[in-house]
């Protein structure tokens, strides 16, 4: 199987059409299996259509050859073959003036040709909406800016621009933003803040604040901040970085926060502080106007509405997420050693998605937060692996267990159908 690096090299050919079928064949499957690749091949296309798109009124429309040649001095006329021969022999000595600008043509061209190139770099130009983009510009006040994350050329935001992956948008005093992202979720981006778009169901926040309304859909929404991530079953929440924790705010909905050793669910009018050593997520009741006021004062402050036609939600209200499964385990309040997991064997070495493990108690207490790896899963000779649990645990209180498991589509897109989860017992 190819390798990302290998992907890369053949990714410029590939949107040329200069690679072989083979080659073709080799890029078009990876990316489908590998989503790092497939966002490497979105981002140099959105970058080679601004670019097709900047220099169009540049572009030759007739053959230049002809007058090129009818402009070209005269050669001279051959002398004698003796007199050639002399001149080879004992050639003229050029004085300093001359030598140098002998150079000046040679010059001029490396000139042009750096030139060329800054512009090319530097050159503001807009995002196309196309096959990359995964939402749009849809309201903008200030000077919000964006930065590519390939080539780091910034530019001020435009409206209508449409969202491409990769993009670090940053809103100084008095500037915000609302993107509309595909599956009508919309995320409004307040001043003195910064947030990087990973694609139309994952993104950043790396300073600031942010409201999001994220309608549910086949697959689940991730936030990621410094602190930790939140994941998104379709609600309404805003995202605050404080400067020694981040703050959680659910409006509707129903939010699951997580650090790297535990996560709790954050419900209607409910909020927590996210610090990135938490041993534990307290979730509390808190006033969300403050949040409400400022959203409406934004909305107030939108001049009209710019539809964007970037797919509807595939599932609205509630219902099962695609791939998410939750698994009950009866434990009669035994303490529990490890979990084992139970799937169908696979005819296809294609990598396979790793999974998030959340195991919660009788009343949906977090207790106990694991992972199941993609290449654990990938081998077609496996059917099973396990998970080993804290011996700390208060096991005698609880009597169920409820197991949800989760991809992340970052290791392979490629999912697992697993038929069954058991515990085993001291």
């Amino acid at each position: 199987m190819a390798t990302c690096e290998r992907v890369k090299k053949l990714l410029p050919g590939h949107l040329d059409g200069d690679g072989t079928a083979a080659e073709r064949l080799v890029v078009d499957q990876h990316v489908s299996t590998c989503s790092d690749c497939a966002l490497e091949l979105e981002i140099t296309r959105a970058v080679a259509a601004s670019l097709y798109e900047i220099f169009a009124p540049e572009r030759l429309t007739h053959d230049l050859t002809g007058p090129v040649l009818a402009h070209l001095p005269q050669m001279e006329p051959a002398g004698p073959l003796h007199d050639l021969t002399e001149r080879v022999k004992h050639p003229r000595r050029r004085g300093l003036v001359a030598r140098c600008f002998s150079w000046v043509p040679a010059g001029a061209l490396m000139v042009m040709v750096v030139l060329v190139m800054v512009l090319w770099i530097a050159w503001p130009r807009p995002q196309p909406l196309g096959a990359a983009s995964v939402g749009m510009v849809v309201h903008r006040e200030g000077r919000a800016s964006q930065t590519n994350s390939v080539t780091m050329s910034s530019r001020t935001v435009r409206l209508r621009d449409g969202v491409v992956p990769g993009t670090v948008y940053e809103t100084p005093e008095g500037a915000a933003l609302i993107l509309a992202l595909k599956g009508s979720s919309e995320v409004r981006l307040f001043e003195n803040s910064r947030m990087r778009v990973n694609h139309d169901r994952s993104l950043h926040v790396e300073a600031g604040a942010v409201h999001l309304n994220v309608v549910k859909g086949q697959q689940y929404f991730r936030v990621g901040t410094r602190d930790g991530q939140i994941t998104v079953f379709g609600t309404e929440f805003g995202v605050e970085i404080l400067p020694e924790t981040t703050r959680v705010t659910v409006v509707h909905g129903e939010v699951q926060v997580e650090n790297r050793n535990t996560f709790t669910v954050l419900r209607d009018g409910e909020g927590t502080l996210l610090g990135r050593d938490f041993k534990e997520l307290v979730a509390y009741r808190t006033d969300t106007s403050e949040m409400e006021g400022r959203v409406a004062a934004l909305n107030a402050r939108v001049d009209g509405d710019i539809a964007y036609a970037g797919g509807a939600s595939t599932a609205k209200g509630t219902g099962t997420l695609r791939a998410e499964r939750v698994f009950v385990v009866e434990t009669r309040k035994q303490s529990v050693r490890a979990l084992h997991f139970r799937w169908k064997p696979g005819n296809t070495s294609l990598e396979r998605s790793g999974y998030d493990v959340y195991v919660s108690d009788n009343s949906l207490r977090p207790v106990f937060k694991g992972r199941i790896e993609g290449w654990m899963l990938s081998d077609i000779r496996s059917t099973s692996c396990s998970l080993a649990l804290p011996a700390d645990v208060a096991w005698r209180d609880i009597g169920l267990l409820h197991i949800m498991v989760l991809p992340d589509f970052v290791s392979g897109r490629l999912e697992t159908n697993f038929t069954e989860v058991y515990a085993t017992t001291y």
